[in-house]
């Protein structure tokens, strides 16, 4: 007896095509895994287009000019930050952003509003580390520090960092980390030691009254400025400022042959963005921060995933097969039972 094994033609095609395609697939995943690391770091970069606002405020101290004395009220400070434009046209590059900033300062106490001094400043960055760009892009602070934002991959330690009251860097010293609404986060100490910031505006001169000196009509005098309890918190994956609190003192200085006496302008205590600001900031660092995390991730996906394909490509073709097509098979024809001997009564 003959018994013939034949594989199915739809077997045929499966066992040849499935392993050829899972490694097809398998190579693609190494060439994305691959493209995924190159263009990662091409990909972190600050936004060309920016248009925001932030709005702080704390309990302050003012010095009323009229009468000379202190006024307790409220410090609010408002800065918008914008697209810096060149002829209309916005300006940056693959490698370079900048950002203007127009900083106006104000000091309300009993239904009433005092205007204080603005700045408006552009500054050209590093998309990716944050860093200045002196003389690119419009740039007028001339300088490396940093200023709306810390490289990707923020490290815990000290960098440096541009205040625009006392026109100059300094240092941005790493202090702890803190956890804002679920959002971990780096902080950083931003002290601003006493700035002689040169003669004051618009008077030039304090009345001598102001310091002890009725008899003298006006001392000629200084603006100096510090901020010895700053903190500035920093979400480290793609280095966005999310907040802090700033305490700035300002005060008059006396110059000349009475030089040397001291009167509070201004004195500010832990002015931090109101809160609805604060949430928007947290917000957009999250939302940041996950896009990172996703594009750092791609590799090892498409990774995982080409390791997977190949396994599977290698296991399908170890796969028990029939040996042959159409091969005969010979076996044995069935026995025929024998038969019984007759019993002693049928013979």
């Amino acid at each position: 007896m003959v018994v013939r094994l034949v594989r199915s033609e739809a077997y045929e095609v499966a066992a040849t095509v499935v392993p050829r395609l899972l490694a097809a697939t398998g190579a693609l995943a190494v060439v994305a895994a691959g493209a995924s690391v190159l263009l990662t770091p091409l990909l972190l970069k600050a936004p060309l287009d920016q248009d925001s606002r932030l709005r702080a405020s704390g309990a302050a101290t003012f010095l009323d000019t009229t009468t000379g004395a202190s006024v307790q009220g409220t410090f609010v400070q408002d800065s918008r930050i914008t697209t810096h434009k060149v002829n209309g046209i916005a300006a940056g590059s693959s490698t370079v952003a900048s950002y203007d900033q127009v900083q106006t300062q104000s000091f309300a106490s009993g239904g009433s509003t005092k205007e204080l001094p603005s700045s408006t400043l552009t500054h050209a960055f590093d998309r990716s580390t944050g860093v200045g760009r002196p003389g690119a892009q419009g740039d007028t602070l001339g300088t490396t520090a940093h200023l709306f934002k810390l490289p990707f991959g923020t490290q815990k330690r000290d960098y440096t960092i541009w205040d625009v009251t006392a026109k100059r860097a300094v240092p941005l010293v790493y202090a702890g980390q803190k956890t804002i609404d679920g959002l971990s986060t780096y902080v950083f100490r931003r002290p601003v030691p006493a700035t002689d910031l040169g003669i004051l505006p618009i008077f030039l001169a304090v009345p001598g009254s102001w310091v002890g000196h009725p008899e003298v009509p006006s001392i000629p005098a200084h603006e100096w400025y510090e901020n010895a309890d700053s903190t500035l918190y920093v979400e480290p994956v793609t280095g966005s400022l999310v907040g802090g609190a700033s305490s700035p003192h300002v005060w008059a200085q006396t110059t000349g042959r009475l030089g040397g006496l001291k009167v509070d302008l201004l004195r500010v205590e832990s002015a931090a963005p109101v809160a609805a600001d604060a949430a928007r900031l947290v917000a957009e660092a999250k939302s940041a921060r996950a896009k990172v995390i996703r594009l750092h991730r791609a590799p090892w996906a498409f990774g995982g995933g080409a390791l997977i394909c190949f396994l599977a490509a290698h296991v399908s073709r170890r796969v028990r097969r029939p040996r042959a097509v159409g091969r005969e098979v010979f076996l044995p024809a069935p026995r025929e039972p024998e038969s019984e001997p007759a019993s002693e009564l049928t013979r």
